[in-house]
């Protein structure tokens, strides 16, 4: 079982590792703003379904049957969870979005700065 400061811990990391990959990808493309946005959540659709559908070849070698692997899946819970779901991935783009501005204006040193911050605010 986790404690707080080692799931802290990991949640932070991972989130770093994401804003790193993110504000990388905004200095070197072409794109920027909420283009940048949009291209990233096509990008980020894709390497989902592709994941999922490794995860489903995955279960079908593992288990030699189409019909065994597919009900292995997990259910998405459309029905239950779309608006949970479309308000957080809303949120998250909104958050994203600014994040970039902030980095964009105020630099590299205090704008990422301010967005850990608010990640170890947001984790207490």
């Amino acid at each position: 079982m986790m404690t707080n400061s080692s799931s802290f811990m990991e949640l932070h990391s991972i989130v770093w590792l994401m804003l790193a990959c993110l504000l990388v990808c905004l200095r070197r493309g072409s794109t920027n703003g909420i283009g940048y946005v949009i291209s990233f959540a096509i990008g980020a659709s894709f390497i989902t379904v592709l994941l999922w559908i490794f995860r489903y070849l995955y279960l079908l070698h593992k288990c030699r049957s189409f019909r065994e692997a597919f009900s292995l899946l997990p259910s998405f819970h459309v029905r239950k969870m779309w608006l949970q779901g479309g308000t957080s991935g809303l949120l998250w783009s909104i958050g994203n979005f600014f994040s970039m501005i902030s980095v964009k204006d105020l630099g590299e040193g205090v704008g990422y700065s301010v967005i850990q911050v608010s990640v170890g605010i947001d984790s207490m």
